[in-house]
């Protein structure tokens, strides 16, 4: 079950959090009915604002078309960027969700090879370094969105899991960091990347003042 699945599930629960004006970050945008149309119906339905983060011009263009399913208003912003490079200069202030799918990971699952070349292109081995990196990006990211979140906000990452104790993925140094930062988990973590052949990987934790 992906990231946004989970968040979704839980999402009408926490609905007295969101407010006019508010603002919701994506890092990583999606395509088609991924999690940048069900956030940015989130948005429109609670008259937010959504900041979809993604340095690619194919999931920027993506994040475009998903917005104009919703005839594009000028409350969704598709940023061309990295999530960490944008936040840290342009941070908007009142977030209240951020839903964090960033620098991508390889797990055992096989990853598409795509991917892995594009990484290449940069200079980056996503075999070797992916997931070091792509935790440490996240960390970044994530104390930036908690320098500018309101009070009661929520935080969810897709491709985060516990293993032995251990927090693993893209979550893996950020999660630990929120639990000792106020932050409690509001969906019981993913054990397993690989259960029962469903994939369990995302996680979303809540600070409640």
């Amino acid at each position: 079950m992906h990231g946004i699945q989970i968040l979704l599930k839980k999402i009408n629960n926490y609905s007295y959090l969101f407010k006019e004006n508010m603002n919701i970050i994506e890092i990583g945008s999606s395509r088609d009915d991924g999690s940048t149309f069900y956030l940015s119906k989130l948005c429109l339905k609670y008259k937010m604002n959504l900041y979809t983060i993604d340095p690619d011009e194919k999931s920027n263009r993506n994040a475009l078309d998903v917005f104009a399913k919703f005839d594009c208003p000028a409350n969704l912003h598709a940023i061309l960027e990295k999530g960490e490079v944008y936040l840290k200069n342009n941070a908007p202030k009142g977030i209240v969700l951020a839903y964090l799918d960033g620098f991508d990971i390889v797990t055992k699952h096989p990853h598409k090879q795509s991917t892995i070349d594009a990484y290449n292109k940069q200079g980056i081995d996503l075999l070797k370094d992916g997931n070091r990196i792509s935790a440490e990006i996240h960390l970044e990211t994530t104390k930036y969105i908690v320098e500018n979140s309101v009070p009661q906000n929520i935080i969810c990452f897709d491709d985060t899991w516990c293993e032995n104790g251990n927090w693993m993925g893209k979550g893996a140094t950020a999660v630990p960091y929120l639990l000792e930062n106020d932050y409690s988990l509001i969906t019981p973590p993913s054990r397993k990347w690989y259960f029962r052949k469903k994939y369990n990987h995302g996680v979303a934790l809540m600070k409640a003042y």
